[in-house]
């Protein structure tokens, strides 16, 4: 482990000290014992006491200090119980309505007390860490690191970030720990090694190859040389050490446009020179991989789809077969255009971004790239009797590859114009300390997204001084004061300093907040331009700024973040229930597998593009979970049994069947997720939906507890119940009863869907009537799937999706002193219908967000 430089440690300790929010002393508490106790004394302690303790919970004994997270956290779940009428229980005398408010008020001031010990009062947050991906994509808006069909990950390179409870930005879990600066100087040189460059420039190589003309040589694989080779624009001999070589495997058919590639699964096909492989056109350069730089890839290509199937996928990797065998994919995309019209399709390598043995390659002075069809079959595959496994009866998307033109290192232009957009300095600013005044002091404006003091840029101004003794030339030295910038707590953190009480956020924090919220990066020119006018805070302004915000692309991050953890679509990628089954992939477990993967990852998607969706169209917060009609890809069409789409875009499907008309909850992957595939799916679909939609506290089961599963192995009797009464059964434990009482019915109005989210199986014979009726936790009941959806949408999804919202905009979690909040956003939404933009809106513009 390289060592993290010293003077990065000293200005990372200074910023700690300088970013470090002042907590405001509390005042003394008086004792809750005159209203609290008594209230536990008459009302729980029969349950929650000395001699019974239902959900492991105990409310005798002296009142903590609160201190403790877990003692907040579980003060804050008794004071939500009580107040929504779960505690005391329907069956014991209930409080009255002026004791209800004098405890409430109690427990509430208690927990005010707490909040202004840990951060500064409720309602409020610690000092928040970014996130791995708001890093990676805030350092890649910094630098201008943008690359055609290449994402770059410079969040996986971090320590996993914090588990919360609900989200990955919540402040409270992403504390910085020493692992933590080590680990941020590494991308951060990496980066700007990518952005700066130094010396002349590096040798060039250009290749261009029509593949029109390819023949087999004698019985060996086909090759052919580039006809044109360019090596810094000179032309060279074809036939020389510095000529690329073309071999063509596993070729289902040379035509005089190109090479037609089969899907790489068809491994069986024999090539025209008798040999057989996975089809692909494996490209060698006999050159020195540079160091740094872009790889270049320009392939014309074009495709022929059959009726029901998709579009072939191009895929651009480094394969490299021997002692150390090598096979890295880099990117892979549709090709939509037909044979007759062949386009260009460019891949962008950043070398410095790849993690692939790059010693290795240099040192046979060869890189091996390959091109192959990495169409995974839509459709079942299933091979007729006598049918040998040699022979493919299926039509499949062929790729027809036509030209191949490969520059490395490609630079748009020199020196390229991201290190000319970090690094300019105006006409007359000369020598090398004032250039570097001016580069660190917008840098660092933008970094620490405000405008930063004379004497914070004046330190790495000094630190560039220091480096410049020893560096070959100006861009070398910056890049040590730019790296510990990007190490700074003041680019790792949302700063935002508090006084002794609740106040405005500034214009600049409010533009952080907001840019992180939606974008889920740092401020752009514009956001920054107006908080520096002190303008962003005006009601127009900021009307103005969250529509140009809503409408960009980039609200993508934002959809794809919240949506997959409110959801918890993480889990659907790797559970063990197979979505495709072998004997109907032509019988290969390997390709069964490939089927399963993409399955599982359209089915992940399909909710975040279903948000996309509705926020682009601004559609009621209510098609959420009520909608005649899906957003599909063509993978997730043939699942479903859509008519067949055109290729991998996402598009509405506006004749969904009726077992498909409910938004997410008739979402195969939501399904998914919410069974684990776990066999007894009804309590985790409970579970699940207690705590994702309706946003309720969830209590932690006893640890002696055995599932339902080995209660049927260990009781014969048991395992002949049905799942209903398995669980009635359960629900006859005390213990257990506290918490299942709430979660169980809730996850009956699902069983008429498998663990894959396939609509009625669990091994009933067909057309046996399924028992969907259950029970919300507020005792109101349902009877079946179309009850419980309509029962949902009444004031009861809203309350708990503006929580998770609220929640993920602030990046905190909740407490008692945000219900106020949420309850009149709620009311504004259900009252007046409002679209999802709408809800937004009314987010940004409440004083939850305004305020720290």
């Amino acid at each position: 482990m390289r060592p993290v430089p010293a003077i990065f440690l000293l200005l990372f300790l200074r910023g700690v000290l300088a970013a470090a929010e002042s907590v405001p002393a509390s005042s003394a508490s008086p004792a809750p014992a005159a209203v609290i106790q008594p209230f536990l004394q008459k009302h729980c302690l029969k349950c929650h006491g000395p001699e019974k303790q239902k959900g492991k919970l105990r409310l005798d004994g002296p009142w903590p200090d609160l201190r403790a997270e877990a003692d907040v956290l579980q003060w804050e779940k008794v004071r939500k119980q009580i107040a929504g009428g779960a505690m005391p229980p329907e069956e014991e005398p209930a409080p009255s309505a002026d004791e209800l408010a004098a405890v409430l008020d109690a427990i509430g001031g208690e927990l005010g007390r707490a909040a202004l010990l840990t951060r500064g009062g409720a309602g409020r947050r610690t000092l928040r860490r970014l996130t791995r991906n708001e890093y990676s994509h805030s350092l890649q808006d910094l630098l201008g690191l943008r690359f055609a069909e290449f994402e770059v990950k410079l969040g996986d390179r971090l320590p996993p970030d914090g588990l919360g409870r609900s989200f990955q930005n919540d402040a409270d879990t992403l504390a910085i720990q020493p692992l933590h600066l080590w680990r941020f100087v590494q991308p951060a040189e990496v980066a700007l090694d990518a952005t700066i460059v130094t010396g002349p420039k590096p040798p060039v190589y250009r290749y261009a190859l029509d593949l029109a003309g390819l023949r087999a040589v004698g019985d060996a694989p086909q090759k052919k040389t580039a006809p044109v080779i360019f090596h810094d624009g000179e032309a060279r001999d074809p036939g020389s050490k510095t000529t690329l070589t073309a071999r063509a495997v596993g070729v289902t058919k040379l035509t005089g446009q190109g090479i037609q590639l089969a899907p790489n699964y068809q491994r069986m096909v024999p090539t025209l020179a008798g040999r057989q492989g996975y089809p692909h056109l494996l490209l060698t350069l006999p050159i020195a991989v540079p160091e740094a730089g872009v790889l270049r890839v320009r392939v014309r290509a074009s495709g022929s789809i059959p009726p029901g199937e998709g579009a072939p996928r191009l895929q651009l990797g480094m394969y490299f077969h021997g002692t150390n065998h090598v096979d890295i994919p880099f990117a892979a995309l549709a090709v939509t255009n037909p044979a007759g019209a062949p386009a260009d399709y460019v891949f962008e390598v950043p070398i410095h971004f790849v993690d692939a043995p790059w010693d290795l390659v240099r040192g046979h002075r060869q890189l091996h790239l390959k091109l192959d069809n990495a169409y995974v079959p839509l459709r079942d595959r299933v091979r007729e009797p006598g049918v040998k496994s040699s022979v493919f009866p299926w039509p499949e998307p062929q790729l027809l590859l036509h030209a191949v033109e490969i520059e490395t290192p490609w630079f748009p232009s020199w020196p390229p114009p991201a290190h000319r957009a970090l690094l300019a300095v105006p006409d007359g600013v000369t020598g090398e300390t004032e250039p570097a005044r001016v580069v660190l002091q917008r840098f660092m404006d933008r970094a620490f997204r405000r405008p930063c003091t004379a004497e914070e840029v004046g330190q790495m101004v000094s630190l560039f001084e220091r480096t410049r003794r020893d560096a070959a030339d100006f861009a070398t030295a910056i890049k040590t004061p730019l790296a510990a910038v990007l190490c700074s707590p003041h680019f790792l953190t949302l700063v935002e300093k508090k006084g002794a009480t609740k106040e405005p956020l500034s214009p600049h924090e409010l533009a952080a907040r907001l840019a992180y919220f939606l974008w889920d990066t740092t401020p752009d020119d514009e956001l920054l331009q107006l908080a520096g006018a002190g303008t962003l805070n005006e009601n127009a302004v900021l009307a103005a700024q969250l529509e140009r915000l809503l409408k960009s692309p980039r609200t993508e991050k934002f959809c794809r973040s919240f949506v997959s953890q409110w959801l918890g679509l993480g889990v659907v990628e790797h559970i063990q229930v197979p979505f495709c089954d072998v004997k109907n992939t032509m019988d290969s477990r390997w390709v069964a597998e490939q089927r399963d993967r993409a399955i599982k990852r359209s089915l992940a998607d399909e909710p975040v593009r279903f948000f996309q969706h509705l926020l682009a169209q601004d559609l009621p917060l209510r098609t959420l979970i009520d909608s005649d009609f899906l957003v599909v890809n063509d993978r997730l069409a043939a699942f479903y049994g859509a008519p067949a789409a055109a290729d991998s875009t996402f598009r509405a499907w506006s004749e969904a069947p009726a077992n498909r008309r409910g938004g997410l909850l008739t979402m195969a992957g939501v399904i998914a997720a919410a069974s684990e595939g776990n066999a007894s799916a009804v309590v985790k679909r409970g579970n699940y939906v207690l705590s994702h939609l309706l946003d309720l506290d969830v209590g932690t089961p006893p640890a002696n507890v055995m599932p339902l599963a080995q209660q049927a192995k260990a009781n014969p009797g048991f395992a002949k119940l049905s799942v209903r009464e398995q669980l009635q059964q359960h629900l006859s434990v005390a213990t257990c009863a506290v918490c299942h009482n709430r979660i169980d019915p809730l996850g009956y109005f699902w069983d008429g869907y498998d663990l894959s989210g396939r609509p009625d199986f669990f091994g009933r014979p067909p057309g046996q009537p399924v028992n969907l009726s259950g029970r919300f936790p507020d005792r109101t009941t349902f009877s079946d799937f179309t009850d419980f959806r309509a029962k949902l949408a009444d004031r009861r999804f809203t309350p708990g999706f503006l929580r998770k919202l609220l929640a993920y905009a602030l990046g905190r979690r909740l407490d008692y002193s945000d219900d106020a909040v949420v309850k009149q956003l709620a009311e504004k939404t259900d009252s007046e219908n409002l679209g999802l933009r709408g809800v937004i809106r009314e987010v940004v513009f409440s004083e939850a967000f305004h305020t720290k």
